[in-house]
């Protein structure tokens, strides 16, 4: 590792944390907009400057005022992330970010700069600038206000405002982390994986990827770089988490459905393929809420026949002999999915998975939908969610009453018998983006600019038609955009379908006016006769021709204006005489381009 020397700020290399002579300060910080790099520093030192001067005098106030700060305590090294990382390697910025839990952890302290904590803050007070700090809400922040032994905060003028053991309660209560953990009473590995998780939830990083690769540490976690992943980077860190650890608490993350004592209540499975419906979660978000969430596995003893008991050992599941690895479940992965040995209950039209894990005390399993879309009928494939009518939310999981000597479900006693089954764990890591073909042509009559498309599908299924092939100079054929409402409704939209139908007026060689047309369904419903005829290309001169709309807008709505789809349309800068350009706003949900 690199470190500055804090009399001159000097970078000298070191072979590990341990060999650093003396020890070496560390500090953590909120990055500002322009951070002096590794090749910052060496330049300064590459300068002809006279002799009594220090190079420190030059460096950036933040590494300045670090390095002053750690000398006067008496440290001779210092480690700062912004420019003691060569990051133009590719191979030191992984052994750095992979190693990154370690340096903080082995630091003999930590000086946890708050640029927006002025000294004279009241750090206990109700609205204290302290509580609000950004620091709180980084992702790197997190591993190092949990490494190190000693973690002190200061404030934007660089003075004392207390140490992490002292301060322990007020931070527990602003990030979650038990004081027990800051003040280092209990190890880290004593909480569990859905709680260190949960630590996340509300913490940002600048890329995607560093939702992920910040929680390495925390989880003890080594894996390669591979920034362009995106969130796929945080699904590689919870499968190489389950590869070394048999925490269930992993899985259960979402919403619990807490069945009603002797009732039966509708349900159907969600099949949207949605996010939620996976194993895996795509972000630590998706764990806010679950620090009373455990796993609660057998222990036993191998070869010993005074087996250590656990409560599940009691959980209801007939239990193998000693030697038999199925009273644990194991998760494999596989191109399929992941191959699951788990038990299974199937009761009151469900499938459930339990999960060996509870929430303050109650257990939870996984609600289990079969996939229509598995491409192995011999191999089912199980989404994860259902959606019960009591409820307003899908959910993914069901509580199993309290009782650890049997399961609960709408308050009768179930079984559970362990099975071996496919779980879908995430969604492609790179979905086929949506095909128009109208826009190829630059003598198309519509276009629909394809950020405009993203926008809408973050609420809505679009699938796309063109009759009569590519739209060109001649083209009178007919395009149609249905729109669907993805599960869970976003943002209050109802549950209605519909679709817009667009083509030129006349027949034949000649090109007529642009007309437009929109039509209403309930969702999964069959199409009526206003469908049909839409789709044959009939429609009212008088009301479906675009240049005869004020502005070139118009809004449809269903019957009581459950759904209002409001059109505008813009010449095309490419085409302006014989093309127009679409935009979308339904239900007042989804952003129309600019």
């Amino acid at each position: 590792m690199w470190v500055l020397s804090t009399e001159r700020a000097e970078l000298t290399f070191f072979a590990t944390p341990e060999s650093v002579p003396g020890g070496y300060a560390i500090l953590s910080h909120v990055w500002d907009e322009t951070e002096q790099t590794f090749q910052d520093i060496k330049l300064l030192h590459s300068r002809n400057a006279p002799a009594d001067c220090n190079p420190r005098d030059f460096a950036s106030s933040k590494v300045r005022n670090f390095c002053v700060l750690a000398e006067s305590h008496g440290y001779q090294w210092a480690w700062i992330d912004t420019c003691c990382i060569d990051k133009a390697s590719s191979a030191e910025l992984s052994e750095a970010i992979n190693s990154m839990f370690q340096y903080y952890a082995l630091a003999d302290v930590c000086y946890a700069y708050l640029r927006d904590v002025p000294s004279q803050d009241y750090v206990e007070g109700e609205s204290s600038d302290f509580r609000s700090s950004l620091w709180h809400k980084r992702g790197w922040t997190l591993q190092e206000l949990v490494a190190p032994e000693t973690v002190v905060f200061l404030s934007s003028e660089w003075k004392a405002l207390g140490t992490k053991c002292d301060l322990a309660f007020l931070l527990e209560g602003i990030t979650s982390v038990p004081a027990s953990i800051l003040r280092m009473e209990a190890e880290l590995t004593s909480v569990s994986i859905a709680a260190r998780m949960s630590w996340a939830a509300d913490r940002n990083t600048t890329r995607p990827e560093d939702q992920a690769y910040c929680l390495m540490g925390i989880f003890k976690i080594h894996m390669p770089l591979l920034y362009g992943e995106g969130p796929q980077a945080f699904r590689r860190l919870q499968d190489e988490i389950m590869k070394q650890h048999i925490d269930t608490s992993i899985l259960a993350w979402g919403p619990i459905y807490q069945p009603r004592p002797h009732r039966d209540n509708p349900k159907k499975p969600v099949h949207d393929h949605s996010e939620e419906t996976y194993l895996f979660a795509s972000s630590p978000s998706a764990f806010r809420g679950c620090t009373g969430r455990r796993a609660i596995i057998p222990n036993r003893s191998s070869g010993d026949a005074s087996r250590q008991v656990s409560e599940a050992d009691t959980m209801g599941i007939p239990v193998p002999s000693m030697t038999d690895l199925a009273t644990i479940p194991t998760f494999t992965n596989t191109p399929y999915g992941v191959l699951a040995h788990i038990p299974i209950i199937e009761a009151h039209d469900l499938i459930i998975a339990p999960l060996f894990c509870c929430n303050y005390g109650r257990q939870l399993g996984l609600l289990l939908a079969r996939c229509p879309n598995a491409i192995d009928p011999a191999r089912p494939l199980y989404h994860i969610c259902f959606r019960f009518r009591d409820s307003r939310f899908e959910s993914r999981l069901i509580d199993l009453g309290s009782s650890f000597a049997t399961f609960q479900l709408n308050g009768k006693r179930v079984t559970a018998q362990w099975k071996s089954v496919y779980l879908a764990d995430r969604p492609p890591s790179t979905p086929p983006p949506t095909r128009v073909p109208m826009n190829r042509s630059m003598f198309t009559p519509f276009r629909l600019p394809r950020a405009h498309l993203r926008d809408l599908e973050r609420h809505w299924d679009v699938q796309p038609l063109c009759r009569g092939g590519i739209p060109g100079r001649l083209w009178n054929g007919l395009i149609s955009f249905s729109f669907s409402p993805r599960q869970p409704v976003a943002g209050g939209l109802p549950s209605q379908t519909f679709t817009i139908y667009l083509g030129r007026c006349a027949e034949g060689v000649t090109l007529g006016a642009h007309w437009v047309r929109v039509t209403f369904k309930a969702h999964n419903a069959p199409p009526d006769q206003h469908n049909r005829d839409a789709s044959n290309g009939a429609h009212d001169c008088s009301l479906a021709h675009v240049r005869d709309w004020p502005a070139l807008t118009k809004t449809f709505s269903t019957p009581g204006r459950t759904l209002s789809v409001q059109l505008t349309f813009v010449p095309c800068h490419l085409n302006p005489d014989a093309t127009l350009v679409l935009s979308i706003n339904a239900g007042g949900s989804i952003r129309s381009p600019t």
